[in-house]
């Protein structure tokens, strides 16, 4: 998966967000890299994500219509619904009940409530219909003055609330309360019908498209075109990050980004922005400043001159399966390092067995890990074409293609 497709964010109990791009693939985000991590069943498609009160993930599947726990562990595990692939001649159907029998027959949008139960936003004609999963059964929610727009993206507001947007719908954020088993509409958070980039309070507040939410114990960050607004428990509105289109880290202020597509939020306070436009998964720290967590916010070929160069692009790479970019790096790093007599780690670059082809990649993590800048170099690279490879060869496929390859290089080098 590469950070262009990735449209929907959530963080796990360890640390980690999880990452999906609308098909079946997952991905984790960790340290810096986008890794693809599991794979859901045929036909599946990610609609949503949402950290659930154990620090899993839950998943919303509009493809076959069910409903999936993701762990820690990076195992699937299906939480409730009746598989209902796509078919031309038949409409999936709905039903309550325990989770084995239960049906979902369009998941769009998935959230913890308050109480710790997954709540499942399903499109009705122009109407959301919302699910709630609680222990092992489906249940379909009442609802009153809910507002009349499919949901793009729910979340948890505070303790008793659920916040709702959609994306093609009215631009304003809706604040919805349970009362017993139905949902009431507590509040309008901007304007159904006038679009605009103001903040204050929730009646003088506007939006301009907000599409993704991500909520903390302290209020909700909602995803508004180029910016990051957020929602105090007061119903205030403030912009955190973002302004005019772009691409720039730095203070909040001064950060830009292009069209956000989906947002999580860690334990730690963090905010971690899909940012696809721009190929990348940005983060705004505690303190506001906006970093690229992953992505290279760079123009062109990484420029040649010193490990301390070389470190700094394989620590910012966009790490996913594309082997071309591997190889471009590959060049640019043997090139510098045969031009000054450095040589690879043997273990790293030419392992003989499963056995060294792990201990490689241990190796160049602790390479990685060096204080001296120019071994945390070559561990950085190495750990990076490592995990391009292993994503799409077996480790005698990667012992055989990567000697030969290396080989070769070396040689066209040397001419």
């Amino acid at each position: 998966m590469r950070a262009r497709d990735v449209q929907y964010l959530a963080a796990d109990g360890d640390g980690s967000v999880v990452a999906a791009g609308g098909g079946r693939q997952l991905a984790r985000i960790a340290s810096g890299w986008l890794t693809n991590v599991a794979m859901l069943p045929r036909e599946s498609r990610v609609e949503g994500l949402a950290t659930m009160p154990d620090g899993s993930v839950a998943i919303a599947d509009s493809g076959l219509c069910q409903i999936w726990r993701f762990d820690s562990r990076n195992h699937l595990h299906l939480l409730a619904g009746v598989e209902q692939p796509p078919a031309l001649d038949r409409r999936a159907s709905r039903a309550d009940g325990p989770a084995g029998i239960a049906r979902f027959r369009s998941p769009i949008a998935i959230a913890a409530d308050g109480s710790g139960a997954i709540v499942v936003a399903e499109s009705e004609g122009s109407r959301t219909l919302l699910r709630r999963v609680v222990d092992g059964s489906v249940t379909t929610a009442g609802a009153t003055s809910m507002p009349p727009v499919g949901a793009s993206a729910i979340s948890r507001f505070g303790v008793d609330r659920l916040v709702l947007v959609s994306s093609s719908g009215p631009p304003a954020v809706f604040v919805l309360r349970p009362d017993v088993t139905i949902w009431t509409l507590d509040r309008i958070v901007g304007s159904e019908r006038q679009a605009g980039r103001e903040d204050g309070p929730a009646a003088d507040a506007r939006f301009v498209a907000p599409a993704a939410l991500a909520s903390t114990a302290d209020g909700c960050a909602v995803a508004d075109g180029a910016r990051v607004r957020w929602i105090t428990p007061g119903f205030d509105v403030s912009t955190l990050a973002g302004a005019e289109p772009g691409c720039e880290d730095g203070p909040a202020a001064a950060a830009r980004f292009g069209r956000i597509a989906a947002l999580a939020a860690t334990a730690d306070g963090r905010i971690y922005i899909a940012d696809p436009d721009n190929n990348a998964v940005r983060v705004v720290a505690e303190d506001g400043t906006v970093a690229t967590a992953v992505g290279a916010n760079r123009t062109g070929g990484i420029p040649s001159g010193g490990a301390a160069v070389l470190q700094a692009a394989f620590g910012s790479a966009l790490v996913d399966d594309d082997t071309n970019e591997a190889l471009e790096l590959a060049r640019v790093f043997l090139r510098e390092h045969r031009r000054d007599a450095r040589t690879w780690p043997d273990r790293t670059v030419q392992p003989t067995s499963a056995a060294s082809a792990r201990l490689g990649k241990a190796l160049a993590t602790t390479w990685s890990q060096s204080e001296d800048p120019e071994r945390a170099a070559v561990g950085l690279f190495c750990l990076w074409l490592i995990g391009c490879e292993e994503r799409d060869l077996s480790v005698n496929e990667i012992r055989d293609r990567r000697l030969s390859r290396m080989l070769e290089e070396l040689e066209r080098l040397t001419d």
